[in-house]
């Protein structure tokens, strides 16, 4: 789905009016007698991409006359979307997620890469970093993160890893103190564990359809409605919520003692009164007719884009320089970074002892590992949230599944959606 950083999303326009100082330039966009080579990043990449930019110029000298530089500071799952209302105004790349990667090659608005990078790409990230980024075959992402994955997030003084074992000690903990965990079922970036706990599986199919074979798998509306009935007895040691403000002073405040959520551990522990610690850790495990069942999760890539609508001229220095940012040397570099600590992508990078390191990244990789995660951007469309997003709903609303009156006729209605092919098997 997306990625829940909380930053700043300027456009083009605000940006000139408030004055950026672009990295790798200066504030009125640098040197404009040079060809120039433009950027969109995250605000919190600055630093790092004016970094790189000073290292690539330095390793490329063929390159060092462009003056290349940030013009916006764009969410990576929002980018897709400013790059769609003005193509040509947009930054010739972009970081982006994975799974605003498929709207915008249906847009026709990112350049394809060829073959060999390619299989370049694949022999240093691998084969699903580069299936996320890739539409009918056809790669048009470099790849440089893999820990866009929501976590559990909780009060380490409160709370032990026994407590957050599983979902029944984790709620009744929560309870006892008088507090409350956070876990958006209302959100589908946060809810698909309902039903992939019961058997359900989802994946693209040849025409980009959402294919689920949730109403054809009985586990499914019993997962469903064992975590309707676990609500009903802890909705009040339960918040369901992904607001970053609400989490941040929650676990501050006492209010929350965990919560399912991105990794906003900097702003979380920024917040956090001076006796008060968190820790990182899988999903639980959460009760299914008696057996327990270990919750997945999903993943996603961050990649390099380029904008189809870039100069002919340009694109050698684009696809250059993407290939950089993207390096094995780099992705060392983001790791490191002690204000990002970023999970890599790249194969030799995760087998750092600083990868390892990484409290977010180290969970995902050990999910992965236990085949715990899932692909967002390989089983997910546009049509994919709504209908998530509403089932959740019906387990928060406790009125007997609503309209719907029952787990399995509320599960018809999310594969009968705009989008969605329901199917006996995947």
């Amino acid at each position: 789905m997306i990625n829940k950083r909380r930053l700043l999303n300027l456009t083009m326009m605000g940006l000139a009016a408030v004055g950026l100082c672009a990295c790798g330039g200066t504030g009125d966009g640098g040197d404009t007698s040079k060809p120039e080579l433009t950027v969109w990043c995250t605000l919190l990449d600055n630093d790092i991409q004016a970094t790189i930019i000073k290292n690539f110029q330095e390793k490329y000298p063929d390159y060092a006359n462009y003056n290349i530089h940030v013009i916006g500071n764009i969410a990576e799952n929002e980018t897709q979307g400013s790059l769609h209302k003005d193509t040509n105004a947009a930054a010739d790349v972009i970081c982006m997620v994975d799974d605003n990667i498929q709207k915008a090659v249906a847009s026709k608005e990112l350049l394809a890469l060829g073959a060999d990078e390619k299989a370049a790409i694949t022999t240093t990230d691998g084969e699903e970093a580069v299936n996320a980024a890739s539409i009918g075959g056809t790669l048009y992402g470099y790849p440089y993160r893999a820990d866009n994955a929501p976590l559990l997030i909780y009060n380490d003084k409160k709370l032990t890893a026994d407590d957050v074992s599983t979902f029944e000690k984790l709620f009744a903990k929560a309870k006892s103190l008088n507090s409350k965990v956070a876990c958006d079922i209302g959100n589908g970036w946060y809810n698909p564990f309902i039903l992939w706990m019961g058997g359900g599986d989802f994946t693209l199919n040849s025409d980009m359809q959402i294919a689920a074979n949730f109403a054809n798998v009985k586990g499914c509306a019993t997962s469903a409605q064992a975590m309707y009935d676990f609500y009903g007895k802890y909705q009040s040691a339960w918040n369901i919520t992904s607001d970053n403000a609400i989490i941040e002073n929650g676990l501050s405040d006492g209010s929350l003692v965990a919560a399912f959520f991105w990794n906003d551990l900097a702003a979380i522990r920024a917040a956090l009164p001076s006796e008060s610690t968190v820790k990182v850790a899988s999903w639980p495990t959460f009760d299914v007719g008696g057996t327990p069942v270990k919750c997945t999760h999903f993943k996603g890539y961050k990649d390099y884009v380029i904008k189809a609508a870039i100069d002919e001229a340009k694109i050698p220095v684009a696809k250059a320089f993407c290939a950089y940012a993207t390096s094995e040397e780099v992705q060392n570099l983001r790791c490191t970074d002690t204000k990002l600590q970023y999970g890599p992508s790249n194969i030799n990078s995760k087998a750092t002892e600083a990868a390892k390191a990484l409290e977010w990244s180290s969970v995902i990789m050990a999910d992965d590992t236990a085949k715990l995660t899932r692909a967002q951007a390989l089983t997910t469309n546009s049509d994919f949230w709504d209908p998530m997003g509403a089932f959740g709903g019906l387990i928060g609303s406790q009125s007997n599944w609503g309209e719907f009156g029952s787990a399995s006729r509320a599960i018809q209605n999310i594969v009968s959606s705009n989008g969605w092919n329901s199917v006996t098997s995947i």
